[in-house]
């Protein structure tokens, strides 16, 4: 074994073996729900899409993934509802084939939920190892996050974590293919690694690498269209139930989103109108952030401001699961995000979880402070990760001395041109300078 290979185990293992303690203290938060839980109980720690979602899509016919009928009714109030059947599920479909998948050897709802679990672990240890070939121990921040231990069993949400963690290792090495095929992956199973594309793109147009930015692209409209294609084709409805039903989801306080306050629980199509028209109005100004930051610092901040993005459509998007923590802690990882801003994220956002899960029974002023201080302080974040600097190794193993630099788009594996030197970061300080389910379906 060479010394640079020793060198990275050495560094991985402690960081592997952290990340499955807190695996098991995710699983142990769920345990629970294999003993007296029944679909319909009032939500507790324990409570699980996964769980949930195999009574509710009867996922125990084991029917081929989106092969069912979608069924189309109208309720009391003359309101369209749209029911997913056997073989459907509310997402992508990676996310559908995966959790199909889960389903097959077993026959009851603890086994789905069990095997589904075996299943998703792996998919947190290929979260930290890229994270930590960019960053090194800093990974750590993944690794001990309270977020995973409390969403890493909830939902499926790991496998675009994953990819995401890969996409982002990839940009740094510079293998836009790669890229493109891990945030398209990420994409089909939940839609926000797709985000990432956009501000890659723009960072490699502005470098006028339009044949890197064409491959990144042409390999992510490849990846997708060979994942897609074979189910639309053997039946388009079903493949497009998914989202026909998240575009009919009631507009309730399940949502967990600011569009929950201002329109009535059957006003769907302008509350999604009006999400999308704040998603994208939000992005154009976060986008604008980073060409300032071009103009002074001398390269697009693409890392800065995908991890904007993200933030932004979970803050103003018409759905906002509390899982949906999960997908910003990557991006809290490779940026020097203040301590103070990742400290006041955590502590929001698990508030957010703990009176989702098993606090519903309190005062309903207390589930609307949560969602309110929790969609506040994600808004401020996503205009903190615009305005953050990018940690990079110096190394390419990840490890050894690390700096943060104003280069989102290194000219070399290990160097950035034009980067400017900010400060060393450590795992006991990083700047400090900000300038320079909640049901199932969720």
């Amino acid at each position: 074994m060479s010394r640079p290979t020793r060198a990275l185990a050495l560094g991985l293992l402690p960081l592997l073996l952290l990340t499955g303690l807190i695996l098991v203290v995710a699983a142990g938060l769920k345990s629970y729900c294999l003993t007296d839980w029944q679909p319909g109980d009032q939500p507790k720690v324990c409570y699980n899409d996964i769980q949930t979602l195999w009574h509710l899509r009867d996922m125990d016919q084991h029917v081929a993934p989106y092969q069912g009928a979608v069924e189309h009714t109208v309720d009391a109030q003359g309101h369209e509802v749209i029911r997913l059947g056997a073989g459907q599920i509310e997402y992508p479909v990676v996310t559908g084939v995966f959790a199909w998948l889960s389903s097959l050897p077993v026959d009851s709802v603890n086994g789905f939920w069990i095997v589904s679990a075996l299943a998703l672990t792996p998919f947190a240890f290929l979260s930290v190892l890229p994270l930590y070939r960019i960053v090194g121990p800093r990974a750590l921040l993944f690794a001990l996050s309270p977020q995973l231990a409390a969403y890493a069993y909830l939902n499926w949400d790991l496998l675009p974590v994953a990819a995401t963690a890969g996409a982002l290792w990839a940009w740094h090495r510079q293998r836009y293919l790669l890229v493109g095929v891990l945030a398209s992956v990420g994409a089909c199973a939940k839609i926000y690694p797709g985000f990432l594309l956009l501000p890659f793109l723009i960072a490699l147009l502005l470098d006028r690498r339009v044949a890197d930015g064409a491959r990144m692209v042409a390999a992510a409209a490849g990846t997708a269209l060979a994942l897609n294609v074979p189910f639309m084709v053997a039946n388009f409805e079903g493949w497009y139930g998914p989202f026909a039903m998240q575009s009919r989801r009631v507009n309730d306080k399940t949502t967990n989103s600011i569009w929950y306050w201002l329109f009535d629980a059957h006003q769907t199509s302008i509350a999604n109108l009006c999400a999308w028209a704040a998603v994208f109005a939000l992005w154009g100004v976060l986008i604008r952030v980073g060409v300032q930051r071009r103009r002074s610092e001398g390269s697009f901040p693409a890392l800065a401001v995908a991890g904007a993005m993200v933030a932004g459509y979970i803050a103003v998007g018409r759905v906002d699961s509390p899982q949906y923590g999960l997908w910003l802690v990557p991006f809290l990882v490779v940026l020097a995000v203040p301590w103070r801003w990742v400290a006041v994220f955590t502590v929001t956002d698990i508030w957010l979880w703990a009176q989702w899960s098993w606090l519903w029974g309190t005062p309903g002023w207390m589930g609307n402070a949560a969602m309110l201080a929790r969609g506040l302080t994600v808004l401020a974040l996503a205009f903190v990760l615009a305005r953050s600097l990018e940690i990079k190794p110096t190394g390419s193993q990840g490890a050894g001395e690390r700096r943060a630099t104003t280069n989102n788009q290194p000219s070399s594996p290990q160097t950035s041109s034009g980067a400017a030197t900010w400060r060393t970061p450590s795992m006991t300080s990083v700047a400090s300078d900000e300038g320079t389910s909640a049901r199932p379906g969720t």
